[in-house]
């Protein structure tokens, strides 16, 4: 972020951000919903064009609003990606030199939590979502690391807990990112066993789940997760997998 020789101007631009951030939290605003344009935004919040400018290239930055031209326009609310802040964890634990053994002790953490609260809260919706999540067809080749983590992040979303739904999917993502840039395609075999292997195991945690055997469904998530784990070489350490090369394509 830009400076100005006293200082004064980010530390104002941050602060202008910060309301218009809560602002969408205090309003309940969603995505779609209007700010208001440039010259509203420098009234309500009583400061320059320059600094409202700046404010607003913060929230943008932040994933919570996009500047959108023309009738309709504005400042717009947006959805919060969880994809964009994987990039940043990524680049993070890897700064950490993370391991792969530390991403699956987490997991095996959240996902447990995740399982007690689905248990806690069992109906026939959720049940038909993990069998059927369970049962999930066999993907492309090129597609079966991200599609097997799937069933791991609909445990996540059936919680009904908020930070598991975040958290979940980040440390999903490096596992795929980091499992991608180690591995080959496989072979018609190989890919079929992997994913007949998959879902048994999936399968597995399900029934342990709608049977409301939270002890059960966690070993059953344990060995699942170690033995991806060790697929992966548990003691490797995080790269930035999610880095781009320079024509913009994952490494």
């Amino acid at each position: 972020m830009r400076t100005s020789r006293n200082g004064y101007a980010p530390r104002l631009a941050e602060r202008v951000a910060r309301d218009i951030e809560l602002d969408i939290i205090a309003k309940n605003l969603v995505a779609g919903d209007s700010l208001g344009h440039e010259a509203e935004l420098m009234e309500r919040y009583g400061v320059s064009r320059g600094v409202i400018r700046e404010a607003v290239t913060l929230v943008e930055h932040h994933m919570q609003a996009e500047t959108r031209r023309g009738a309709g326009g504005g400042l717009i609310v947006v959805e919060p990606s969880v994809g964009a802040i994987s990039e940043m964890a990524s680049l993070y634990l890897a700064r950490k030199r993370v391991s792969v053994a530390d991403v699956f002790q987490t997991r095996l953490l959240l996902e447990a939590e995740a399982i007690e609260e689905i248990v806690a809260s069992m109906d026939e919706s959720k049940a038909a979502a993990l069998r059927e999540e369970a049962r999930r067809p066999r993907p492309a080749p090129e597609d079966l690391a991200m599609e097997s983590e799937q069933f791991h992040l609909l445990l996540a979303t059936l919680s009904g807990n908020g930070v598991l739904e975040m958290l979940v999917p980040i440390l999903s993502g490096l596992v795929n990112d980091v499992w991608s840039a180690r591995h080959r395609r496989p072979s018609a075999r190989e890919h079929t066993a992997a994913w007949n292997r998959a879902t048994t195991e999936h399968g597995a945690i399900a029934e342990a789940i709608i049977a409301g055997d939270a002890e059960a469904a966690r070993r059953h998530l344990a060995e699942h997760l170690e033995q991806i784990s060790e697929a992966l070489a548990a003691d490797e350490r995080i790269i930035t997998a999610r880095s781009m090369t320079a024509d913009g394509a994952r490494l």
